[in-house]
């Protein structure tokens, strides 16, 4: 298989960023209007036109070919498209129709959309466009990937796909042309609503604005904060971590994928020049990796971590604990260890203090421990243990996150 150099995209919104993704080494440039695009945090509301899609188009068109290095500087030449990632409303479509419009008009013949069934209004309007449909979060099995070549010429994958089923549908889809793009990088949507949460809250409701970004943390597992972003679109919820690719760098490059995705939105200027620089490098030198690494952690406050790309560790985890669910002396799994202070542990059954107990770890490593109290995350003591229930539990050498806690049989129950 000959193995294709992949487009870089990023979301733009303003010349300050079409510059920086030139100088980061993007190529696909994905223009946004926060009339449009949901996820945008731009504030375009109060325009009634789309006069600045041919103002951006423009601009970028006259940055990418006004260097004689264009060719050594990028992987392709460059590509334009528009996010309209709206799940709309019969209300929204006179918008859609007047931004389309707009597109045909300004040349811009790549749309990403989220509702499928934009596609024909866009083609009313503008025939020659591509459809680019955007699921990240919605296509989570190759039959519905399938289905959508069908319809469209590219697709974004979803980032709970592991790699391993990406190979399937790329080697499936490989004859019939589709176009496939996944996110190597930034934050993820786990929850949008159409109504505006934080809005509705006293503490908000003397706000002259609509765009309320607050973070919140969790309470069952601290350290974890996520992030809470209300638009006139509606309400929105982002994970506790950005999803990074950079450690699987060679998984990436042998799936061949047509675009890498960096999204930057509500991140800064630093964080798109530093994952522009991190993947570019990395399909020319694989070396560079861990200080290009390295430079990319400085710009952001959150955890980066792979998430679901190696493999879907959640369902594992959750096949693997099922298959206790009959032995009695299975008593629940440590989820977080902090060292030298404590662990979380989380419990599947009941159980009473005092509790002699075997930790095994994912090493198959044995932790021998008793325990004579339990303590909530509030702080509240407990003689017993409930079901269902986090726990802190005194830290020791050794334990780690998804080891398994086990009830030690005593003397006599063995005789029994």
């Amino acid at each position: 298989m000959n193995i294709k150099t992949p487009s870089l995209s990023c979301y733009v919104s303003d010349k300050e960023t079409i510059d920086t993704a030139y100088a980061s080494h993007i190529d696909h440039l994905i223009i946004e209007d926060s009339k449009c695009s949901v996820r945008s945090f731009f504030d375009d509301f109060r325009t009634n036109n789309f006069d600045k899609i041919q103002v951006l188009a423009d601009y970028a068109r006259k940055t990418y070919t006004s260097s004689s290095s264009q060719t050594n500087h990028l992987n392709h030449e460059l590509s334009l498209s528009f996010n309209i990632d709206l799940l709309a409303h019969e209300k929204d479509f006179d918008t859609i129709r007047k931004c389309v419009l707009k597109l045909k008009e300004t040349k811009i013949n790549i749309i990403r959309i989220q509702d499928p069934g934009l596609k024909t209004i866009i083609h009313d309007v503008y025939p020659e466009a591509t459809i680019h449909f955007n699921q990240e979060i919605g296509n989570q099995n190759q039959q519905s990937v399938f289905e959508y070549t069908k319809h469209f010429d590219r697709q974004t994958l979803s980032l709970e796909l592991p790699s391993s089923e990406i190979e399937s549908i790329i080697q499936f889809s490989k004859t019939n042309g589709s176009k496939f793009e996944i996110q190597v990088q930034g934050p993820i949507l786990i929850q949008y609503s159409y109504r505006q949460f934080l809005g509705n809250h006293d503490f908000y409701k003397d706000l002259d604005s609509k765009i309320i970004s607050v973070a919140a943390m969790d309470h069952e597992y601290p350290g974890r904060k996520f992030h809470f972003y209300d638009n006139p679109h509606g309400h929105f919820m982002y994970l506790y971590f950005d999803r990074c690719l950079a450690q699987h760098i060679p998984a990436l490059i042998s799936l061949n994928l047509d675009t890498w995705l960096i999204d930057h939105r509500n991140r800064s200027l630093d964080y798109l020049k530093a994952s522009g620089n991190l993947y570019f490098n990395a399909l020319n030198d694989l070396c560079t990796i861990n200080e290009d690494f390295d430079v990319l952690k400085k710009t952001c406050d959150l955890p980066l971590r792979g998430g679901f790309f190696r493999a879907n560790k959640t369902d594992q985890d959750r096949k693997w604990n099922a298959g206790f669910k009959d032995d009695v002396s299975f008593l629940g799994t440590i989820v977080d260890s902090e060292k030298p202070n404590n662990c979380l542990f989380e419990s599947f059954r009941e159980f009473s203090l005092p509790c002699a107990i075997d930790i095994i770890t994912p090493e198959d490593k044995h932790i021998d421990m008793t325990i004579t109290e339990l303590t909530t995350l509030k702080g509240d003591a407990h003689s017993s243990c409930q079901v269902n229930t986090l726990y802190l539990l005194p830290w020791k050498k050794g334990l780690v996150k998804k080891s398994k806690v086990f009830r030690k049989q005593i003397s006599s129950e063995i005789n029994s």
